[in-house]
């Protein structure tokens, strides 16, 4: 989002879907979003996080769907539930009434089908189900699957979120590589292959075998690809487009004044991942003393300030409200660049280091990781920093090959779902590192139940904090643009949509 360098061509895009069609407005039969990068695939074990997913929110039935407001809801399976009291064994009941797109039955088969795929098909976010052990059907309508490891927030990976939840079709199955450019789902919508123009637009209509008919309001959709806001602005004020996911806080006056309905969402929070902790790529990170001489010298307040009124400071990474967010953390990390220069004197390199530093292309952490430059160089730390245009998955590469020490990237930071981003399986860690305060807090908060979750997170927080995995810099209010869409329900901090409650204004 954001990029000047691409106002150009995003406008010619825009002009363009005028004379190729797409939302119109209130009480439009087409519902078109934008979104600010081509997905990296529509096969869901490959595609990236973000609004990117939206392909497959569209066609795909997830087991269990969570809803904006955070709960979760029946998807194919009717009910849930963990099996014994160690957060290993989780069984789903399927609905009967169930197909997918092309009219063969949602079986317990296909489920456990797809799961295996997944395990066997590396992803973004694979960590979250690479401690599965195995998954089997009890009978026609049961599944049961069994991590080696407790895992207490299994209703979250088998849903939409994490793509994990998305059952695919016996044909889907058998020629994987087309899940790449064509869906094999039981969702509301299936792809309309020949207007769908890949990396531009991707046409959608009403699946007719879908079961619940009722969540189908619209008799198309369109997902268009605009990376540039004030682009994806202009095109919904002119009815080209009806919801943009797009979007900036310095918009938010605008698209109110212009009778746009505006989205707030949770507060994410903007967080440096400090992934180099033994120093493989920059040997100073291996001291945590460096890693917190690098929070030291961030001035969060000048930050949020200069940012705007959606931004506030941020001393943990959890922001206020999320589960694990700790109010004696509150002045960890208070801006001290006398404090961060003793630091790194005290760790040996009081000259400063290097940095191979990281960020996505996007208006929130790019800006934030230009004005982190500038800070840590005022400490003597050159951060060499590298900006990915919209594709996360590019900056994953590099992060899994080794090149990047520190990465700046927006989070729903509630500990309970980012719980397996921290893993020593997971993407956002991919030196594999932990220690041993870390690993006991986590043990701790996976056999975690009732009451005993928002302290037990509280603790992973704290130790977290202690060995500076993060630098924590502001948390900052989401938005979503849309006009002529009612049931718009909320915008969740981890971008969770209630798509299937949208409906054409009247």
């Amino acid at each position: 989002m954001g990029l000047v360098t691409v106002v150009a061509a995003s406008v010619a895009l825009v002009l363009s879907g005028c004379a190729g069609g797409g939302g119109t407005g209130g009480g439009s039969d087409t519902l078109t979003i934008a979104i600010n990068g081509e997905p990296q695939s529509l096969d869901p074990a490959k595609n990236g996080g973000d609004f990117q997913q939206i392909v497959q929110w569209l066609s795909y039935e997830p087991l269990i769907r969570q809803q904006a407001d955070g709960s979760f809801s029946p998807g194919l399976a009717e009910s849930w539930e963990y099996v014994g009291d160690d957060n290993t064994t989780f069984e789903l009941t399927l609905r009967a009434d169930a197909t997918f797109a092309d009219g063969e039955p949602v079986t317990a088969e296909s489920v456990v089908d797809t799961i295996e795929y997944y395990v066997a098909t590396p992803g973004t976010l694979h960590s979250t189900i690479d401690a599965l052990e195995s998954v089997e059907a009890v009978d026609d309508d049961t599944v049961r699957i069994t991590y080696s490891t407790p895992n207490p927030i299994l209703p979250y990976v088998f849903s939409q979120m994490t793509n994990y939840g998305n059952v695919i079709s016996p044909a889907g199955l058998k020629d994987a590589e087309k899940l790449g450019t064509a869906t094999f789902g039981a969702g509301a919508y299936v792809l309309d292959a020949g207007a769908t123009v890949s990396g531009d637009r991707y046409v959608f209509t009403p699946n007719e075998n879908y079961w619940n008919p009722d969540a189908q309001n619209y008799d198309k959709v369109v997902v268009r690809v605009i990376p540039d806001a004030q682009t994806a602005l202009s095109a919904i004020k002119t009815g080209q487009i009806n919801v943009s996911t797009v979007t900036s806080q310095a918009q938010v006056s605008e698209a109110e004044s212009s009778d746009i309905d505006v989205l707030t969402g949770k507060p994410l929070s903007i967080v440096v991942w400090l992934m180099d902790r033994d120093g493989r790529v920059d040997a100073a990170m291996a001291d945590p003393r460096v890693r917190q001489a690098l929070n030291y010298a961030v001035d969060r307040e000048a930050i949020a300030s200069a940012l705007g009124d959606a931004y506030s400071p941020l001393t943990q990474y959890v922001a206020p409200g999320g589960i694990g967010h700790s109010t004696a953390l509150e002045g960890a990390y208070a801006y001290d660049p006398a404090k961060a220069k003793e630091l790194l004197a005290e760790a040996g390199v009081g000259d400063g280091f290097t940095l191979a530093f990281a960020t996505n292309t996007d208006n929130r952490d790019a800006e934030v990781s230009q004005i982190l430059v500038e800070q840590w160089a005022a400490i003597g730390v050159t951060a060499e920093l590298t900006t990915y245009n919209n594709q996360p998955g590019e900056m994953f590469g590099a992060i899994a090959d080794g090149k990047v020490a520190a990465i700046t990237f927006a989070l729903n930071a509630d500990v309970t779902t980012q719980q397996a981003l921290l893993t020593s399986a997971s993407v956002f860690n991919p030196f594999g590192l932990t220690n041993d305060d870390v690993t006991a807090a986590y043990d701790t908060l996976s056999l975690a139940a009732g009451d005993d979750v928002a302290s037990a997170a509280e603790a992973v927080n704290t130790a977290l904090s202690d060995d500076a995995w993060f630098v924590p810099v502001v948390s900052v209010d989401s938005f979503l643009f849309a006009k002529g869409v009612s049931g718009l329900g909320e915008l969740a901090a981890n971008g969770a949509l209630d798509i299937l409650s949208w409906a054409p204004a009247s």
